[in-house]
């Protein structure tokens, strides 16, 4: 079996050359416990193929032990507070396929870091790297991205928004509806 390389740089064969099939995918995976990363550099190929091989043979993949963090049910004034950076200085936003965004922008990381840990959930990103002269500062980004997690946070906000009441109500009618849809498909 020879293994050629098409006009886009992909090798073509490689399957067959090396000898992938589903119980050797078995053994690798299950038996000798290798994560996908050791497959892809004992046979020298992408993590990429390996889980596309994985996919392809119908080999599961074991269940990762890591527990996502979820929004916390937050105390009265911590809602306020929070209310009040998202009226102030944050936003709701959406794409064309009603996933929503919502985000808190501060030149301030440590006061993000402090939203971080009340909610219990989400990312600080660095926004804007800031340059020379005062008005330059670096921007960070509070970001919240998971559906559920913003259904959470909004639900808790709700009755103490007043800028950004309208868009929480419309962000999180998106979500119920997405979320009914998507509830009898397994992931």
């Amino acid at each position: 079996m020879s293994i050629t390389v098409n006009r886009l740089g992909r090798r073509r064969g490689l399957t067959k050359a090396i000898g992938i099939n589903h119980e050797l995918l078995l053994q690798l995976y299950w038996e000798e416990r290798l994560k996908l990363d050791d497959i892809a550099k004992k046979y020298n190929v992408s993590r990429q193929l390996v889980s596309y091989w994985m996919k392809r043979f119908n080999v599961k993949t074991r269940k990762t032990h890591y527990k996502r963090p979820t929004v916390a049910s937050l105390k009265e004034f911590e809602r306020g507070w929070i209310t009040g950076l998202l009226d102030g200085e944050g936003y709701i936003s959406w794409n064309k396929k009603g996933q929503v965004r919502l985000a808190i922008v501060n030149t301030d990381r440590d006061l993000l870091a402090q939203v971080l840990q009340v909610v219990g959930a989400g990312r600080i990103e660095l926004n804007r790297k800031g340059g020379e002269g005062l008005s330059r500062k670096d921007l960070y980004v509070f970001v919240l991205g998971r559906a559920e997690d913003i259904a959470t946070l909004l639900e808790q906000l709700l009755p103490h928004l007043i800028v950004k009441k309208v868009k929480a109500q419309q962000a999180l009618g998106m979500i119920w509806t997405r979320l009914k849809v998507n509830e009898g498909i397994p992931h």
